[in-house]
């Protein structure tokens, strides 16, 4: 995969990695200032420890976490520059290794829902309240107030979301995939849980893509843990 490709913003969070001194490999927080393609980039270095010297020609790592995965290239330094704040010139790198870890990026939500479970039997739950916390085109994590048995399969998930200021009240499909972390903002809810949608009807998947899209547009992407 080539830099260019991962389109990153200027002022995008990395981390540099360089041996120091102590002949220990230390982290760099750092923050992308640009680039000229096929040329170099530029870095600056938000807080260098004392045991680190820095050298024009060392080989030093980059790594950065993405809405979808995270990335990490190795490259050499270029220029150093203390004025006005230190920052470094490094080689274009050649090739950059991107590690996928979602299908599609995950966005924050904040909004109430509604689910009934359903079994393979055909028995179907009472309705559970809780919050939808984030959400991407195939899925969503969901912290609830009760906790859905084994033996449910299957969802039915009431929630509003709004779009290019258009609001649509929907019901969709899913499944349990995983259990997953609750949040502290919603202490009622005891039970958190990562679901995959299913079955979606065609204008509730255009809705979720343009709902989507209009986050990513924002910059209120997740990045990966």
């Amino acid at each position: 995969m080539r830099f260019n490709e991962l389109s990153l913003p200027v002022g995008k969070k990395m981390s540099m990695h360089v041996v120091g001194l102590d002949y220990k490999k230390h982290q760099i927080d750092a923050q992308l200032l640009g680039y000229y393609e096929g040329k170099n980039l530029m870095v600056a270095l938000l807080a260098k420890p004392g045991q680190i010297l820095l050298q024009q020609g060392q080989a030093v790592s980059l790594a950065a976490q993405l809405p979808e995965g995270s990335v990490q290239f190795e490259t050499e330094i270029e220029h150093i520059h203390e004025s006005p704040f230190l920052y470094v010139v490094l080689d274009y790198p050649l090739g950059v290794n991107f590690t996928p870890m979602r299908q599609h990026s995950r966005l924050p939500v904040d909004t109430p829902v509604e689910v009934t479970g359903h079994t393979g039997m055909g028995m179907t739950t009472s309705s559970i309240h809780g919050n939808m916390l984030d959400i991407s085109r195939s899925g969503a994590r969901l912290v609830l107030e009760k906790e859905l048995t084994t033996m449910v399969t299957k969802i039915s998930l009431g929630v509003m979301l709004e779009s290019q200021g258009l609001e649509r009240d929907m019901t969709l499909t899913a499944q349990v995939r995983n259990t997953a972390e609750t949040s502290d903002l919603y202490p009622e809810c005891g039970f958190a849980y990562g679901v995959e949608l299913i079955d979606v009807d065609e204008v509730d998947e255009l809705f979720l893509r343009s709902y989507c899209l209009q986050e990513i547009n924002r910059g209120r992407a997740l990045l990966c843990p």
